[in-house]
């Protein structure tokens, strides 16, 4: 059988969040597979990657040797890919026989059309009139079924069919799946019981924590104690996967936070335009690498120079003037900084996201037992992270540098009588700043697309991982980076619309109860 579809290094992101790692799937031509795995496990971000409503690089998805990676949702489905989506998700304002006839709404020629699909699910037609979302919820789930054979599609995919359905219910829609598939049409069905996953299916998927391995083909009905026994093992996997992926997502939050922790420890000041110049410098990058075509291992430390020495030019002709007792004035400049450079980067760059080219990198990763993958980019930045820490700590605690930056710190009008200048001084710790802002900025463009808008979210994400770890501390920082990243990881775990909520929620009741941080000291 011929390949209609194939993913290769599939990775997959809810923001910074990495969802998918590596997902290698190949789905032939009138192949049925069942997907299965734990609440979190990844499978409604696979189909939601595959039918284009989650971005991903081209080359990892393809649709009949077609790269269509990335492509919007709208051109999969005139591709011939279609989606039941979790949860049914019809039209409440329309009837059934409205949802029905907007699935066909690209016109692509095959065998569904009302007729056929009233035919399959006849209870349809007698409701054909009613609004779709008065239906019971086996009904509903006709609809979404019906809906996404009405664009006659080479592949249908269903997430959880069964949710919060009857089992007389679910029998009926998995008896029809026969019919569907009939004449060459291909099909992944998401499940989360093995048992009903099984049913009539070719082959068999385990999802766990993002990554996937094969159960096999599907010949004989599997033992509800292997079932049991999986799923144990799955929940597990999912609970240390929860940890180990939030502590390298924290590490990425904890580098994005470090220069503006060093900054604050130094000048008092609060860049609110901290965020914008990571995605500055990422675009600055992109120049580099695509425009001028300098090879990225060349082009990063071009970068960290052109970093320092923006770094020291804007603190010393700019920042400096407004530095002082008063955060007002630091504060307007810095925001009236964000909104320049975001209007600059889109006038250039235009709005789209933009990504550095790695050559697979980004997706590769390490497989622990359990299902459990590390992705070797997050490796690498936590790495990175620990060792901008120590090198931090060390300056500040160990060299005439670091005294000068404590120093002036403590007075900025005394110090200039120990022959310290602190124009210079507060020029020097930004430049470190923009240095460590440069190497967030490589990181983070390798691992997912950066668009010219971003740069708000990302100083959110920085300064609240400051405040939960402790203003001015490193190591307070990276903690609070660490507690940022797994609490939005349990969050995902929970439901993708959750992660990046219950990150503020951590961070409010820091504020709370502990508003000075965990480790609110200095060197």
């Amino acid at each position: 059988m011929s390949a209609i579809l194939e993913t290769r290094a599939l990775s997959a992101f809810y923001g910074d969040f990495q969802a998918l790692f590596g997902i290698d799937v190949t789905v032939n031509r009138g192949e049925v597979i069942a997907l299965i795995g734990s609440n979190g496990a990844g499978k409604s971000t696979f189909l939601k990657t595959l039918s284009g409503l989650l971005r991903t690089r081209p080359e990892q998805v393809l649709y009949k040797g077609e790269a269509i990676g990335g492509m919007p949702a709208a051109g999969i489905v005139e591709k011939g890919i279609a989606l039941v989506p979790e949860g049914r998700r019809l039209f409440a304002s329309l009837t059934v026989e409205e949802n029905l006839l907007l699935g066909g709404y690209c016109a692509r020629p095959g065998r569904w059309n009302l007729q056929t699909v009233y035919e399959l699910f006849p209870v349809l037609r007698e409701r054909r009139r009613h609004p779709a979302t008065a239906l019971s919820g086996g009904q509903q789930q006709m609809v979404a079924l019906g809906r996404a054979l009405m664009s006659n599609p080479d592949l249908v995919m269903c997430d959880e069919l069964s949710l919060g359905l009857a089992p007389v219910i679910v029998r009926e829609i998995y008896a029809a799946l026969p019919s569907i598939v009939d004449g060459g049409m291909s099909a992944i069905v998401v499940e989360q019981d093995v048992q009903l996953g099984a049913q009539g299916l070719v082959a068999l998927l385990l999802l766990s924590g993002g990554t996937r391995f094969t159960l096999g083909r599907v010949g004989r009905r599997l033992r509800r104690s292997h079932h049991a026994s999986l799923f144990r093992s799955d929940v597990m996997s999912s609970i240390v996967n929860i940890v180990l992926q939030g502590v390298l997502l924290g590490a990425l939050y904890a580098l994005f936070a470090m220069g503006q922790s060093l900054v604050f420890g130094v000048m008092r000041l609060t860049n609110t335009a901290h965020g914008d110049f990571i995605v500055l410098l990422v675009f600055v990058l992109f120049a580099l690498t695509n425009w001028l075509h300098v090879p990225l291992w060349a082009a990063v430390p071009l970068l960290v120079v052109i970093a320092f020495g923006a770094g020291y030019a804007v603190q010393f002709a700019v920042l400096n003037r407004v530095s002082g007792r008063d955060p007002l004035p630091s504060l307007v400049v810095t925001f009236g900084l964000s909104i320049v450079i975001q209007n600059l980067l889109q006038e250039v760059f235009s709005a789209d996201p933009r990504s550095l080219a790695t050559g697979g990198f980004e997706s590769m990763s390490f497989p622990l037992p359990g299902g459990i993958a590390l992705g070797l980019l997050p490796l690498l930045t936590l790495a990175v992270t620990i060792v901008a820490t120590l090198a931090l700590q060390w300056i500040f605690a160990r060299t005439p540098l670091g005294r000068a930056f404590r120093a002036t710190s403590d007075d900025r009008e005394i110090v200039q009588l120990m022959g310290v200048s602190p124009r210079r001084t507060f020029a020097l710790a930004m430049s470190i700043a923009f240095v460590l802002i440069a190497i967030a900025a490589t990181l983070y463009g390798m691992r997912t697309a950066v668009s010219p808008s971003d740069g708000p979210a990302l100083l959110l994400y920085a300064f609240e991982a400051v405040i939960i770890g402790g203003m001015g501390s490193f190591w307070g920082t990276f903690a609070g980076g660490l507690a940022l990243g797994i609490a939005q990881q349990i969050g995902f775990y929970l439901d993708p619309g959750w992660g990046i909520w219950l990150g503020h929620v951590l961070f409010l009741a820091v504020l709370t109860v502990r508003p000075q941080g965990f480790f609110p000291k200095t060197a």
